[in-house]
């Protein structure tokens, strides 16, 4: 079973009109930038480089923050 924190913590979240959103996460192994599509995971890479071998290039020119994101205190 999962613990609190196992999947590592969300930080900045930013938004493309067509569904796409980048997530930037902690894990036991560094940040990672999590892409998902509609709400389903589709990879965690490196950076931002790495995010035109999933998100086509209109959609990446159109990311913005998403406005929504918590800020959580430690």
């Amino acid at each position: 079973m999962a613990g609190p924190g196992q999947y590592g913590q969300v930080g900045d979240r930013y938004r493309t009109p067509g569904g796409w959103t980048v997530e930037v996460v902690q894990l036991a192994a560094g940040d990672r930038l999590r892409i998902r599509h509609h709400g389903f995971y589709v990879a965690d890479v490196l950076s931002v480089d790495d995010l035109g071998r999933w998100i086509p290039a209109a959609e990446l020119a159109q990311l913005e923050r998403d406005p929504d994101t918590l800020i959580l205190a430690p």
